[in-house]
């Protein structure tokens, strides 16, 4: 009975472990219907400061589970959608907010509010919270 109970517990184990279940580590959801504005974001270069990285990589690095969603406080005008990249900083534990205004006509991507345990900040440098990432 034991061998049994043991042999059932090994399997969803085993099932779980094999198809991601439990913890899927995306970053975005995408069937997301803002997908293509969450990937417009996430591709943006950031210029040489940063080696031309992408926000994606920046923020992946230094925000391991940060999820990417459409920001739905943003009041811009009809062609920008807002994207929220959200997650805990790996090494000071804040909860970190970053979002992103996508320019729909240019396909242009700006950051436009920076939150640190949810108070925004006004006078920011995201590539000093990219320097902790590298």
């Amino acid at each position: 009975m034991k061998k049994k109970i043991f042999g059932i517990l090994l399997m969803c184990v085993l099932v779980l472990g094999l198809t991601g279940c439990g913890s899927s580590g995306e970053k975005y959801d995408k069937n997301d219907p803002y997908v293509e504005y969450i990937e417009l974001a996430r591709a943006q270069k950031t210029g040489t400061i940063t080696d031309n990285k992408t926000y994606g990589e920046l923020l992946d690095a230094i925000l391991p589970d940060a999820k990417w969603t459409h920001y739905t406080g943003y009041l811009g005008n009809a062609n920008e959608e807002a994207i929220s990249c959200k997650g805990k900083n790996k090494n000071t534990n804040e909860e970190i907010n970053v979002i992103f205004v996508v320019n729909l006509n240019h396909e242009n991507v700006s950051v436009g509010k920076y939150f640190v345990n949810g108070e925004e900040k006004v006078n920011y440098n995201l590539y000093d919270l990219f320097k902790e990432g590298f």
